[in-house]
């Protein structure tokens, strides 16, 4: 897949975007165990990653692969180049950097998380919850009020615009919510990147005029780079994925021998159309939309 790799690449570069990622197992793929043997190489010899390194350092830009297939001791592995990834960007300097985030549910805190981890603590960004990205016309905001509609708010996001270099998009947003900005409201020293977690096309980040997929994540809107894609919580990187396995591997015998039984009813969400009695309180949210 180099060839094709590097095409992709090359039109992000054009793009000028300055991070770019190829998905897991980009280096080839076959559910072929032996054909992958036969054509897998170890990490020094893999033909696929010194590709990647040359194009990376000809054009000096961050590159991560998703994951490579490699043989080792005559064995696949299939090895994730997050980690590495993370221990690289843990050395570089940010200096002077500001990321504003918005939101502060599961989303963003996954965000804080992330940025944590890889060394950029939270002197380096801002985080604001609903209430510092819009106010009610009547002084009387409330939360609630606000996701179901009623009430009249405005947007007050314009306070941050010029102070930050990056933004996170990690917001709730409905159609009944003001967008958080206007496109005239964009200057000189408007973000340079923007990060639309959520992913509203045309919604609150009216630079967002479309989405991305991850062969793919970024173009250019308003001299702005935006990433915008709209699969991104699935795109679960490999130390999750496996995680994940390992625990659904210990509860799949129990789930399988119950498949006739009563008891299999905790497993589901939804049957036959009926919500599990674990998850009535779904119906509020249908009844208050």
């Amino acid at each position: 897949n180099l060839k094709r790799t590097i095409v992709l690449i090359k039109k992000a570069i054009k793009q000028k975007t300055d991070f770019i990622i190829t998905p897991e197992v980009s280096s080839k793929f076959s559910l072929n165990k032996k054909k992958l043997l036969s054509i897998a190489t170890s990490m020094r010899q893999d033909r696929y990653l010194k590709g990647i390194q040359f194009l990376a350092k000809k054009y000096k830009k961050w590159i991560l692969i998703g994951s490579l297939i490699l043989k080792i001791k005559n064995k696949l592995h299939q090895k994730s180049t997050m980690n590495d990834l993370i221990s690289q960007i843990r050395k570089s300097q940010f200096n002077n950097l500001k990321i504003l985030i918005t939101g502060d549910g599961q989303v963003s805190q996954g965000v804080q998380f992330f940025l944590n981890k890889i060394g950029i603590s939270k002197s380096f960004y801002k985080v604001l919850p609903p209430n510092k990205l819009y106010k009610r016309l009547d002084k009387k905001y409330n939360l609630s009020d606000l996701l179901k509609g009623k009430g009249a708010y405005e947007s007050i996001f314009n306070t941050y615009i010029g102070k930050y270099d990056i933004l996170l998009s990690c917001h709730f947003w409905d159609k009944k919510f003001p967008k958080l900005f206007n496109i005239k409201d964009i200057n000189e020293n408007f973000f340079k990147i923007i990060g639309d977690i959520s992913c509203d096309v045309n919604g609150s980040i009216p630079t967002t005029i479309k989405s991305t997929k991850l062969n793919s994540p970024y173009y250019i809107n308003q001299n702005t780079t935006i990433m915008a894609v709209d699969n991104l919580p699935s795109a679960l990187p490999y130390e999750t994925s496996k995680y994940f396995s390992n625990s659904l591997i210990k509860i799949l015998p129990k789930i399988a021998q119950s498949l006739n039984q009563d008891s299999i009813e905790e497993y589901f969400i939804s049957k036959k159309g009926y919500l599990n009695y674990r998850y009535l309180n779904l119906l509020n949210h249908l009844i208050d939309s």
